[in-house]
């Protein structure tokens, strides 16, 4: 068998992901991703001259609970259907 080398989710996957490791049973949720912002200045490859440059970094992916009259969409789950509790 092949070694693994990429594994990608989509955006669905990973918040499905995240409410069968959080254990979360009701509820809609939607992933959320929380960027910060950075001035920097910035020398391109093969360049001397600087350019003034912002850099986002991602800090937090989490998941966000939203009202419960909300359709699902490619970025919101019902945990109660994805993850029902245990009988």
């Amino acid at each position: 068998m092949p070694e693994i080398s990429l594994i990608t989710l989509t955006h669905r996957e990973l918040a499905e992901m995240i409410i069968k490791t959080q254990n979360i049973h009701e509820g809609k949720w939607r992933l959320i991703i929380v960027f910060g912002i950075q001035g920097a200045n910035f020398v391109p490859p093969g360049s001397s001259e600087a350019f003034p440059a912002a850099l986002i970094p991602i800090q937090k992916i989490g998941l966000q609970r939203v009202q419960h009259d909300e359709k699902e969409d490619s970025i919101t789950v019902d945990a109660a259907k994805l993850n029902p509790l245990p009988q």
